[in-house]
């Protein structure tokens, strides 16, 4: 039997808004000295760095190499935006409860089934030259989260497996940065955020990076972070993305209307997908063209409520995501 792919699409109404942005020095530019060594993670205003203490920050106003842009003790990477930005471990070989993690207060807090965007851009460290902190490591890339109150135990917390953006690969790439954005209807007027790899190692995929790398660790720089009741504030995908394990790729265009499958690999011929409401009412169904790489279709006629794209496929388990429906 075949195994089914469900996508849970969170169609609602979004309010307009003007583009703010609820993170408090997002881009992390401001400081109260410039950084001239490891973990000074308590320089950058309103941000912390809850669980290990340990965060970094990297700023191109240092003279050294050790906390500088573009080159510092864990990579070479100019800022996406400004001069400034953060660094965590994501993996530590060894030892499955090591995260650090960077967390900040939002403005305001957020309000209960009013949907926002969420974004971050992150790199990969590692391949420094003739330094012992060159990540030996690679794993899957950080994630962000909302809480009402930020956690006093994150040994219990730290890995739900779950976030509300976050990456499905390898996070590998030391030269660009990466979007990583999505949208999210909130449940709770959640008034803080934090970031990290809230994964656990068995589902990080760590492989070596660097074979002589002398850091034990996976790395992530952050910057430019964002969330926003303005739907297209948000990285440079209006809505989300998401790619699963098994090479599906769904995206989400909130402003277009519009939702896009793609497939690495040609689906089975005439394979259904079903959009079905909650009181699993068929709203709409399409057919896979034969020999078609992906399938686009318009979601703007829609009701505002919540749906299930149910689309047959040969390979993979279930995925869901939710999406939001902003009209223009």
């Amino acid at each position: 039997m075949k195994r089914r792919w469900i996508l849970a699409v969170a169609l609602l109404i979004g309010r307009s808004g003007v583009a703010q942005n609820f993170v408090p020095n997002g881009s992390f530019e401001e400081y109260a000295i410039c950084p001239d060594y490891f973990s000074q993670w308590a320089l950058v205003e309103g941000w912390t760095s809850p669980y290990t203490l340990s965060s970094d920050y990297f700023n191109a106003c240092s003279a050294g190499v050790i906390a500088g842009v573009p080159l510092n003790q864990f990579g070479y990477q100019l800022a996406y935006d400004g001069d400034g930005y953060m660094g965590l471990a994501t993996y530590a070989q060894g030892d499955p409860d090591y995260r650090e993690v960077i967390a900040a207060e939002l403005l305001q807090p957020l309000q209960v089934g009013v949907p926002v965007c969420v974004s971050m851009k992150v790199t990969c460290g590692g391949f420094v030259a003739g330094s012992a902190n060159s990540a030996a490591w690679r794993a899957r890339g950080p994630g962000l989260r909302f809480f009402v109150e930020l956690p006093t135990d994150w040994g219990a917390l730290l890995y739900p497996n779950d976030a509300v953006i976050h990456m499905d690969t390898v996070l590998a790439d030391t030269t660009d940065w990466i979007d990583v954005s999505g949208t999210y209807v909130p449940d709770s007027a959640y008034r803080f955020l934090a970031i990290t790899n809230f994964f656990a190692d068995s589902l990080s995929w760590p492989e070596v990076q660097d074979i002589g790398g002398g850091f034990p660790l996976a790395y992530a720089f952050v910057d430019d972070v964002r969330v926003s009741e303005n739907l297209s504030y948000c990285g440079s995908n209006v809505g989300a993305v998401e790619r699963t394990t098994t090479g599906i790729q769904v995206v989400w265009d909130a402003i277009g209307n519009v939702v896009t499958i793609r497939s690495d690999d040609p689906l089975l011929s005439s394979t259904p997908i079903v959009l079905l409401n909650t009181q699993g009412q068929l709203v709409r169904e399409v057919r896979w063209p034969p020999g078609a790489s992906q399938i686009v279709f318009s979601t703007a006629d829609l009701d505002a409520g919540l749906y299930v794209l149910n689309y047959g496929g040969s390979r993979g388990a279930a995925s869901f995501l939710r999406l939001v429906h902003s009209p223009p």
